[in-house]
């Protein structure tokens, strides 16, 4: 087994019983959203590392080539950034654009086809504080090479095995309370979470809320 699959392995098993012990000891669902965080700074801290090794990353403020990406959110990510935009004044008008994004990407499957993500505004991320893993652990080694819209991001294989390994324990660790732990699309299900006043506590009892934009019965 080499150096890094090793280290990918422990790093995965650590997440998994760190993040298995918090929710056990703090059993309710404004920590267990709030969790969000700790994986989202285990990956921060990944690349802080990755790049004290000498790596450089081609992705700077302004770059926006991943933002029309379809993003994957886990369900605690987008309660998180559901209560964080929904402090904010203009909130029905942010349900409002988020609407229309979701409605004009039904059934495109083309990248290229996708518009910006609607939290990007003037070329840069208006949630980059609390965005989620999968945006975290997007770095490019080749900006050029992204323009191409291709399969694949050019990467350091260290950052992704290792943001691969907190993503996974952090699911595994909110699946151990049965709690869903699916990541859905991030922009429906966020709108689902500012509409749906019951969301969070349905998510809490065990209910895979986002899966497919499941809402309560009128």
């Amino acid at each position: 087994m080499g150096k890094l699959q090793t280290e990918v392995l422990e790093l995965q098993a650590k997440v998994e019983k760190d993040t298995a012990r918090l929710l056990r000891e703090n059993r309710n669902r404004v920590f267990a959203v709030r969790l969000a965080q700790s994986a989202q700074k285990e990956i921060d801290r990944v690349r802080e590392q990755v790049e004290q090794r000498g790596v450089r990353f081609d992705c700077k403020k302004g770059c926006a080539i991943c933002c029309r990406l379809e993003v994957q959110a886990l369900p605690q990510e987008s309660f998180r950034i559901a209560r964080k935009l929904g402090e904010r004044p203009d909130r029905e008008s942010l349900i409002a654009k988020l609407s229309e994004h979701v409605e004009a990407h039904r059934g495109i499957t083309d990248k290229r086809q996708r518009k910006f993500c609607p939290f990007l505004l003037d070329g840069a991320c208006s949630i980059y504080e609390f965005r989620p893993l999968v945006c975290r652990k997007m770095d490019s080694l080749d900006v050029e090479r992204c323009k191409e819209m291709g399969e694949t991001v050019p990467g350091d294989p260290e950052m992704f095995y290792k943001a691969e390994a907190v993503m996974t324990g952090t699911q595994k660790a909110y699946a151990r309370l049965k709690l869903p732990n699916e990541a859905r699309e991030m922009v429906a299900s966020v709108l689902l979470a500012l509409t749906d006043p019951s969301a969070e506590e349905r998510w809490w009892k065990g209910e895979d809320v986002f899966e497919a934009g499941v809402r309560p019965p009128s």
